[in-house]
């Protein structure tokens, strides 16, 4: 379930109306600058409400350096303040990847507990879901490619990501999952690149069809595509 929250405005009157759902919630004749601040304040409070008390999943998408993982991070602070997990599928293997493992490590505060699952992420998130209040889980562009390099096998893919969706549905707290948008592009050179970009759409297929709420990421702006 989610709720809409809208703003309607009439300056000649200076008055505005906010509504929830299209259902009349409050009748202001206030200022401009002091109605935008209810109205945000308003929409803040129904994020943060419907996140502790529901159970939901949301699906963060974009590109590169378009602030996926800043806003899932954001999103996620804004749950819970304990018992925080952070899910990272990377592997750095080189340089240049230790120091984007560092960087985003510099973001999180020392209230998130790390968890480091480079395959079985299905199995990772089932075992500590019991101690965690929101769930953080960046990302699945990485956790593919992982799985890609471990099998070379589409069905096996398949099946994991199968596996990790039945997991999600186990899981009560809110979790937010991250990933690259990488069909956008140009039609990679070599075959290996155009197999993980046709996998990678697949399970970004998959997983924004079981989400509660899917985000894309554009240019540091999130757009609500679900």
């Amino acid at each position: 379930m989610v709720l809409s929250c809208k703003i309607k405005i009439c300056p000649l009157k200076k008055t505005a109306i906010i509504l929830l759902d299209n259902c009349r919630f409050f009748y202001f004749k206030l200022s401009f600058n002091i109605l935008s601040m209810l109205y945000l304040f308003i929409k803040k409070f129904i994020d943060i409400f419907y996140g502790i008390t529901m159970k939901k999943t949301t699906f963060i998408i974009g590109g590169c350096r378009s602030g996926k993982s800043s806003h899932a991070l954001e999103l996620s602070n804004n749950i819970a303040k304990n018992r925080k997990l952070f899910f990272a599928t990377c592997v750095p293997l080189d340089s240049e990847m230790r120091k984007r493992v560092a960087n985003h490590q510099k973001e999180r505060a020392s209230d998130w507990t790390t968890i480091e699952v480079p395959l079985n992420l299905s199995s990772a998130i089932l075992k500590n879901s019991e101690n965690a209040d929101v769930m953080l889980i960046d990302c699945l562009t990485l956790w593919t490619s992982n799985l890609l390099m471990e099998y070379n096998n589409e069905k096996k893919i398949c099946d994991s990501v199968e596996k990790f969706i039945n997991a999600l549905t186990q899981i009560t707290c809110p979790v937010f999952i991250v990933s690259n948008e990488v069909g956008m592009g140009i039609v990679p050179e070599n075959r290996l690149a155009r197999q993980f970009r046709d996998i990678a759409g697949f399970v970004n297929h998959k997983v924004a069809a079981y989400s509660d709420r899917v985000i894309l990421m554009v240019a540091g702006i999130p757009v609500t595509a679900k």
